[in-house]
């Protein structure tokens, strides 16, 4: 009975998490569906020249520009691969909704940390990307730049 039980609760269990992964909202980036549309700005990265063992803060806004809706998931890519991240939806951005003229983006101010050890020591091109509703990911520029550049030290 015991057995039987065990067997039955590890199948449950994998389901769940495998059923978890699958959903709409939860993918991986997919470099094949990057799109490019405006879809926001990282306002703030930093240090730009980290120790290993320093979180990296960051902070910008994200939007779905032609939808005229607000993105809820954001990816970070060091040098083309996907990264952990903290990364949420954070913040009142007034500027960005007179700027577009659509008070939906009031709410499009994100914030986050990436830890430095994430990245690997050296110099990193590290790209942000908002998921849209269609599932295709739209970089967010670093300023004027399509990706922002850290360096991680020992």
């Amino acid at each position: 009975m015991k057995k039987k039980f065990a067997a039955v609760f590890c199948f449950a269990l994998v389901a769940a998490f495998t059923t978890a992964c699958k959903g709409n909202r939860n993918e991986g980036f997919v470099p094949s569906k990057v799109v490019q549309v405006e879809a926001g700005n990282v306002d703030f990265i930093g240090p730009v020249k980290a120790p290993l063992n320093t979180p990296i803060r960051t902070y910008g806004w994200a939007a779905e520009l032609q939808a005229g809706n607000v993105t809820n998931v954001l990816v970070v890519v060091c040098d083309g691969k996907q990264v952990p991240a903290t990364l949420k939806m954070s913040g009142s951005r007034p500027d960005v909704a007179k700027n577009f003229l659509n008070d939906n983006f009031e709410k499009t101010g994100w914030e986050g940390v990436v830890p430095a050890s994430s990245l690997g020591i050296g110099k990193h091109k590290v790209e942000f990307y908002a998921l849209l509703s269609d599932n295709t990911f739209a970089p967010l520029h670093c300023g004027a730049f399509k990706y922002c550049e850290v360096e991680v030290i020992n």
